[in-house]
């Protein structure tokens, strides 16, 4: 989940540059990581939150806006993940 989201703070930053190029990267990661993670045995029963997490890296790649998600929610809902990372 760290990694994701790194991934997705990186997507939200391109997007903010209006760098269309590392946006398109960083969805790609994301959405590849994302793809893995629906698979994991840990995240069995969590299957909607990766989906919500989904639907959020689409609408920002898309530029659609249509979810009102700030980079800012996004850094918060993850850190408790990269914290975890940092103490193993």
């Amino acid at each position: 989940m760290a990694n994701l989201g790194s991934e997705m703070v990186r997507l939200f930053a391109a997007v903010e540059r209006h760098d269309e190029l590392r946006a398109a990267q960083s969805a790609a990661r994301a959405t590849f990581i994302i793809n893995e993670l629906e698979s994991h045995e840990e995240l069995r029963g969590r299957t909607a939150e990766v989906k919500v997490l989904a639907a959020i890296v689409e609408d920002v790649r898309s530029g659609a806006k249509k979810l009102s998600v700030s980079r800012r929610q996004i850094e918060r809902y993850f850190l408790p993940f990269a914290l975890k990372v940092m103490q193993s």
